[in-house]
C-alpha cells in the first residue's frame, strides 16, 4: 500500500510527461485571479475619526499590522490554490512514469478489423458496442509506443469496399478515418474481412504483423470463419477484442413471412412473424401500420427467457395496388434494428399461366387442373389459368403478360410460332413442353432455336420405368429432396418421348430408369425452356392417378424459371437485386432512362440510370426501410416498391466461446482481451500511467478545510480585545471607534 501511494511522487521525480484528457479546462485557471480582485475591492477604506489621544492606537497598530497582513495573504493564497486545484482536477491529468519505461518497440504492420454489423448496435451504458469498438481502436491508434514511427497500418470494416485498402504509414489519417466510422445494418460475417486482412499482411515487408479484431463475438459473425493453416498466417498474431460482454436483454421481431407474389383482391392478406426474448423475461406489445395508418395492435405479450412466440396478423382484403407497412414492438430495447420489420404487399391479378393445346386434349385438361386446382381455396392458388390454341401463339399474340407457357399435347408448331416463343423466353419467360397422344414427332423440327431438345420418337419400354433426378440439388427438383415426402419415382411411366439433337447449352436434370432423358432444361436469355419426356395421361403414366409430384414439379419450374420485374419485394440488407421498372428503358434499346428510388422511411432520394440493355436498375439495400421506385423522375408516382430488413440472425446475440474462436487460428497466435490495457501483457511492461485526478481531489479537500478553518479563526475577535464595557452601549461605541482608528491608521 505504501509503495502504491508513493508511485505518483516517484513519477514526478522521474520527470515523466503529463497529459490532460480535457486540456480546454485549463483555461479555468484564469479564475484564480478572482480572489485577488475580490480582496482588492473589499479592502476597508480609512475614515478620519477625532480621538482624544492616539498613543494607544499607535501601540496596537504596531502589534497587529504584520500579523493581519500575513493572515490576509495566507487566506488569499489558499483560495487561489483551491481554484487552481479544481481546474487541474477537471482537466483529468495523467502522468507517465519514466521509471517503468521499456525500450521503444520496433515498427509493426497491423490491420484493424472492426465488425460493424447490425448486432454491434446493441446499446449498454449509453454506448453501442460499435461505438465502444471504435473508441478502443482510436485509443490504440493514438499509442505511439505500440505503433512507433515506420509502422504500416490499415483499417477494415464489414460494410466498406476493401479493394482499395492498403497498408499506410499515415497513422493520423487512419485515426481520423476511424473516428468517422458509422454502424452499418448488414449481416456480413468476419470471414471476408479476415481474409483480406491476411492478404494485406502477406504483402508486407516487416517481420512483426498483427490483426486487431473488434467484435461482440456473435456466433452469426463467426459462421464462415474456417481454420486456416497457411504458413504466412502462422506469422500473424490476432488480438480478439471483445466488446460484447453485456447480458442479452434484447427482445426481437423475427423475419416476416409476407406474400412475395401478387395477392388477389378477393383474398385476405396475412403476415406472420415471430417474437423472441433474450436472456431475461420480457413483456412487449406489437403495432402493425399499413400505408401510414394503424392496422392492428396486440395486447401485452409475456415471454420467458429465450422463448419464441409466433404471431399471425390478418390485414383483410386490400385494394389493388402497392401497399407498404411495418410491424413494431413497444417499448424499445437495447438493439433497435430488430424492433421494427418492414413489408411490401402487391394486390392484383395472380401471375398468368397459358396452357396451349387442343380443346379436347386430356393432357391439356390435366395440366390445367394442376396449375389451377378446382378444389383449392382462392387464397392458396399460385397462378391464374388461361387456355389458348396454337394459332393464338403466332406472332406472339397470346404471349404478353404470361408468367409461363405450357405446350400441352400440341401436334405441331410452325417456324413463325417458334420464333415468337424464342423472343418470349429471351425476355424472361418460361416455356414448358408436355407431350401427349397428339404430338407429331416431325412437327417440332423447327424448334431448335428455343427447345432444349428435338423429339425423335415415342418409346414404349418393355416394363414401366420411374423418373430419377440426376441433380437433386437443382432448384427445379429441390422439393423432392430427402425428407420432403415427395418423389417422382412413385408414378411409373409406360410411354415417353425420346429426344434427339440436344442443344449445346441444354442439361438433363432427371433420367428414366432405362437411361432416357426425363427432364431437359435450357437457359435462353433471361428465361428458361423445359422439355418433359412423360405425360400425365393414363396411356403414358400414373401421374393422372398420383398427380401430386407432377403438380409440384410444374409449380416449382414456373416459380423458379420465369423472370419477373420484381424477383422479390422483401429483401435483406446488402442483397444485390436488379429490378425491372416499367418505363425505365426497353431492354436492348441502347437508352437508359432516369429511375428515382425514394425511401419514405429514410426521407432520402436515390437517382439511378436504368441499364440500357436489360431495362433494369439495381435496388438500394444499404439500410432498412421502405422504398418506392419510379421512372422518368416521377418519384411521386411509383410503379413498384420493396422493403429491406436485417436478417433475423443478427438478432440472435448468442456468443461464440473463445476456445471455439481460437481453434480457427494457428496455435498460440490468437488472444482474447476485453480491455486495451490487457494488450500490454503480450509485449511486457510499458510506461505506467498514473491518473492524478484523485490525488488532486484529496489535496483540494485539504485546502478547502484549511481555508475554512483559518477564515473562521482569523475573523473571530479574541476575548482579550474586548473592553470591560463590552456589554453596554458605551463599550460598543468605544469598540467601533477603535476599529475606525485601526482602519485610518
Amino acid at each position: 500500500m505504501a509503495v502504491w501511494a508513493l508511485q505518483p511522487v516517484l513519477a514526478v521525480l522521474s520527470l515523466g510527461p503529463i497529459t490532460f484528457a480535457a486540456p480546454a479546462m485549463l483555461w479555468g485557471a484564469l479564475a484564480a485571479t478572482g480572489p485577488i480582485v475580490v480582496h482588492l475591492m473589499l479592502r476597508a477604506k480609512a475614515r478620519p475619526t477625532p480621538l482624544p489621544t492616539v498613543c494607544f492606537v499607535m501601540k496596537m497598530q504596531r502589534q497587529t499590522q504584520s500579523r493581519q497582513r500575513l493572515k490576509h495573504l495566507l487566506l488569499l493564497l489558499l483560495r487561489m490554490l483551491g481554484i487552481l486545484l479544481l481546474v487541474a482536477a477537471l482537466a483529468r491529468p495523467t502522468l507517465e512514469t519514466a521509471a517503468f519505461s521499456t525500450p521503444a518497440r520496433e515498427p509493426v504492420e497491423a490491420v484493424f478489423c472492426i465488425d460493424d454489423s447490425a448486432s454491434m448496435g446493441y446499446r449498454s451504458r449509453n454506448q453501442t458496442r460499435f461505438e465502444a469498438a471504435r473508441d478502443l481502436a482510436v485509443r490504440l491508434l493514438r499509442d505511439r509506443d505500440r505503433f512507433p514511427s515506420g509502422s504500416r497500418l490499415a483499417l477494415l470494416t464489414g460494410s466498406r469496399p476493401r479493394s482499395a485498402t492498403r497498408l499506410s504509414l499515415d497513422v493520423n489519417s487512419l485515426r481520423q478515418e476511424a473516428e468517422q466510422l458509422q454502424l452499418a445494418e448488414h449481416d456480413q460475417g468476419l470471414a471476408a474481412m479476415l481474409s483480406h486482412a491476411y492478404a494485406l499482411l502477406a504483402e508486407g515487408v516487416l517481420p512483426a504483423r498483427e490483426i486487431y479484431l473488434f467484435s461482440d463475438m456473435n456466433k452469426q459473425a463467426w459462421r464462415d470463419v474456417a481454420v486456416e493453416a497457411h504458413r504466412s498466417r502462422e506469422e500473424v498474431r490476432v488480438y480478439c477484442i471483445d466488446v460484447g460482454l453485456d447480458s442479452d436483454t434484447n427482445c426481437s421481431l423475427l423475419d416476416l413471412v409476407v406474400p412475395d407474389r401478387s395477392v388477389s383482391q378477393d383474398v385476405p392478406v396475412k403476415i406472420r412473424f415471430g417474437l423472441r426474448a433474450g436472456q431475461i423475461a420480457a413483456e412487449r406489445s406489437i403495432d402493425v401500420v399499413l400505408d401510414g395508418r394503424p392496422r392492428w395492435r396486440s395486447g401485452s405479450v409475456r415471454l420467458d427467457a429465450g422463448q419464441t412466440r409466433q404471431q399471425v396478423v390478418e390485414l383483410g382484403r386490400l385494394e389493388v395496388g402497392l401497399h407498404q407497412g411495418e410491424a413494431r414492438i413497444r417499448p424499445d430495447d437495447p438493439l433497435a434494428i430488430d424492433d421494427v420489420r418492414y413489408f411490401t404487399v402487391v394486390v392484383g391479378p395472380l401471375p398468368e399461366v397459358v396452357v396451349v393445346g387442343p380443346t379436347d386434349s386430356q393432357t391439356a385438361e390435366l395440366v390445367s387442373a394442376m396449375i389451377s386446382p378446382v378444389g383449392v381455396a382462392p387464397e392458396r392458388r399460385l397462378f391464374s389459368l388461361r387456355r389458348a390454341s396454337a394459332d393464338e401463339l403466332k406472332a406472339g399474340e397470346g404471349l404478353r403478360g404470361a408468367r409461363a407457357i405450357i405446350l400441352a399435347d400440341v401436334a405441331s408448331i410452325p417456324k413463325a410460332t417458334f420464333e415468337a416463343l424464342r423472343a418470349y423466353v429471351m425476355a424472361g419467360g418460361c416455356l414448358i413442353l408436355v407431350p401427349g397422344p397428339s404430338v407429331e414427332v416431325g412437327g417440332y423440327g423447327e424448334g431448335g432455336g428455343v427447345l432444349p431438345a428435338i423429339p425423335a420418337d415415342v418409346v414404349s419400354p418393355p416394363s414401366p420405368v420411374g423418373v430419377a433426378p440426376s441433380e437433386s440439388v437443382h432448384p427445379f427438383l429441390r422439393a423432392f429432396q430427402d425428407g420432403s415426402g415427395l418423389s417422382l419415382s412413385t408414378a411409373k411411366v409406360f410411354r415417353y418421348l425420346r429426344f434427339d439433337r440436344l442443344a449445346a447449352d441444354a442439361r438433363v436434370i432427371a433420367h428414366l430408369d432405362d437411361g432416357g432423358a426425363a427432364i431437359v432444361i435450357r437457359p435462353i436469355g433471361k428465361g428458361t425452356s423445359v422439355a418433359l419426356a412423360f405425360s400425365p395421361v393414363r396411356q403414358w403414366s400414373e401421374f393422372a392417378i398420383d398427380a401430386g409430384p407432377m403438380l409440384v414439379l410444374l409449380s416449382t419450374i414456373i416459380e423458379q424459371a420465369s423472370s419477373s420485374d420484381a424477383p422479390s419485394r422483401n429483401l435483406r440488407v446488402g442483397q444485390r437485386v436488379s429490378m425491372g421498372v416499367p418505363g425505365g428503358g426497353a431492354a436492348g434499346s441502347g437508352e437508359g432512362r432516369t429511375v428515382v428510388i425514394t425511401s419514405p422511411t429514410l426521407r432520402a432520394t436515390f437517382p439511378r440510370i436504368a441499364d440500357p440493355n436489360s431495362g433494369t436498375v439495381e435496388a438500394v439495400t444499404r439500410q432498412c426501410g421502405q422504398y418506392l421506385v419510379g421512372s422518368g423522375g416521377a418519384a411521386e408516382k411509383p410503379q413498384s416498391g420493396y422493403s429491406v430488413n436485417t436478417p433475423a440472425g443478427e438478432s440472435d446475440l448468442s456468443r461464440s466461446s473463445f476456445s471455439a474462436i481460437s481453434a480457427r487460428f494457428p496455435p498460440g497466435m490468437s488472444g482474447r482481451v476485453t480491455e486495451v490495457e490487457a494488450l500490454d501483457a503480450s509485449r511486457g511492461s510499458r510506461p505506467r500511467a498514473h491518473a492524478l485526478t484523485a490525488w488532486l481531489a484529496i489535496v483540494l479537500l485539504g485546502v478547502l478545510l484549511g481555508e475554512s478553518f483559518l477564515s473562521n479563526r482569523f475573523h473571530r475577535r479574541p476575548e482579550a480585545e474586548v473592553g470591560p464595557m463590552s456589554g453596554s452601549a458605551e463599550g460598543d461605541r468605544s469598540d467601533s471607534q477603535t476599529s475606525d482608528m485601526r482602519a485610518q491608521t
